[in-house]
């Protein structure tokens, strides 16, 4: 298979897992994916995101915020710069994203899935349309 479309069905992969099982099982998916890294990590970090209808501006916000210390009055200028960046939607110009932003959107994707998961768990009863009545059904 020529490798353009090797690369074309890694970057149509739903999510990290499935790129995952695909680049170890083939050596030469696994040759196409060392490639094309980039291009790969973005379409699937676009896909995930986008997947759930979020988008990419809040994401990428998130990620490249800057880091804040304790010393924040040291950094008002980067502060405002990007406030002013986010404010105007320039966080993302549909330039393809660093293959560590990607891997950060989709950790970041990966953490808010399992917290909510988790919530959900806590707040609803294991079974939530039985009710005592409809116990003998069962």
């Amino acid at each position: 298979m020529p490798p353009k479309i090797e690369v074309m069905i890694l970057c149509s992969m739903p999510d990290r897992k499935s790129l995952f099982a695909l680049v170890h099982a083939s050596a030469q998916y696994y040759r196409a994916y060392l490639g094309a890294r980039e291009e790969v990590w973005h379409s699937v970090a676009v896909q995930v995101i986008r997947g759930d209808g979020i988008g990419l501006l809040y994401p990428l916000a998130v990620i490249r915020t800057p880091q804040l210390d304790f010393d924040v009055e040291d950094r008002n200028e980067q502060i405002t710069e990007f406030l002013e960046r986010y404010g105007n939607a320039e966080i993302y110009s549909g330039a393809r994203l660093k293959v560590n932003e990607s891997l950060a959107l989709l950790n970041m994707h990966n953490s808010i899935n399992l917290l909510v998961a988790g919530y959900l768990e806590l707040i609803l009863p294991r079974k939530p349309f039985l009710t005592t009545d409809h116990a003998h059904l069962l």
